[in-house]
């Protein structure tokens, strides 16, 4: 999926280890879409792309993500994961 927003609030890199041993990063972002009816939606950046994707604060991009659901105790959690941002001039 792709969509264009600005990103308005930068939340702090969250770091850990699994109970398998393996090291874990994510950082997520608050992006406010561009249109009649601007949504806030919050996105991830995870593992390597933390590092590897720079987003700024106020400006607008172009996002691709994966969107995906999973239930937990009979309640469902929904993660959007970056895998792709590139600046936009809308």
């Amino acid at each position: 999926m792709e969509f264009v927003g600005k990103v308005v609030n930068v939340l702090n890199v969250e770091e850990g280890v699994s109970k398998s041993g393996n090291n874990w990063k994510k950082q997520g972002f608050v992006v406010e879409t561009i249109g009649q009816y601007p949504k806030k939606i919050k996105v991830d950046l995870n593992g390597k792309r933390v590092d590897s994707i720079s987003l700024t604060l106020n400006k607008t991009y172009t996002f691709s993500v994966d969107a995906e659901s999973r239930e937990f105790n009979g309640k469902w959690y929904t993660e959007i994961s970056v895998f792709a941002a590139v600046e936009s001039n809308i």
